[in-house]
């Protein structure tokens, strides 16, 4: 059974797996400092998702709590093996190994 996050399977759309294949080749061709823009309603979470389930570690940040619940929960159920953290106010699983979810304000003190 294929992955839901994976570019093999159906549950990413045609334009989510077109948009982390465009971010793979800007980090091929050495592009440090990239942006996926995506409107309201067209799968930003999943595709951020599926990004991370294929670069590995990554540092997911956020300015308000409901913005890292929701992603977490989303990551939950579509990669239930994932190791995953959360960074903020009284949470910290920093040491996570797949994404670790951190409210801004947190991470900011932390790196004082």
């Amino acid at each position: 059974m294929t992955h839901p996050l994976s570019l093999d399977g159906d549950f990413l759309r045609p334009h989510q797996k077109a948009a982390i294949i465009a971010f793979e080749e800007g980090v091929a061709r050495g592009h440090r400092r990239q942006i996926i823009y995506k409107a309201t309603g067209t799968g930003k979470t999943i595709t951020a998702l599926g990004l991370a389930y294929r670069t590995g570690r990554t540092l997911w940040l956020a300015h308000r709590e409901e913005l890292i619940d929701q992603p977490y929960e989303k990551a939950r159920e579509l990669w239930p093996d994932a190791d995953l953290g959360v960074v903020m106010a009284d949470r910290d699983t920093f040491l996570a190994k797949d994404i670790v979810f951190a409210s801004v304000q947190t991470i900011s003190k932390k790196a004082r």
